[in-house]
């Protein structure tokens, strides 16, 4: 097994929500929506600090 990481190393998500477009953008890159959105119900998630970018 190879343990060094690939710096071009990519993954993709793909998901269909039902939901605005807008509020999923939201979810994905506003700290309080995310740690709202993150994981199972009734798991508390605590975001110190989050920079959500293009990758373009």
């Amino acid at each position: 097994m190879d343990n060094n990481l690939n710096p071009s190393f990519e993954i993709a998500f793909t998901r269909v929500f039902n939901a605005p477009r807008e509020l999923v953008f939201k979810a994905w890159t506003e700290l309080g929506h995310f740690a709202k959105w993150w994981g199972p119900k009734g798991v508390t998630l605590e975001v110190v600090k989050m920079h959500a970018r293009s990758a373009s």
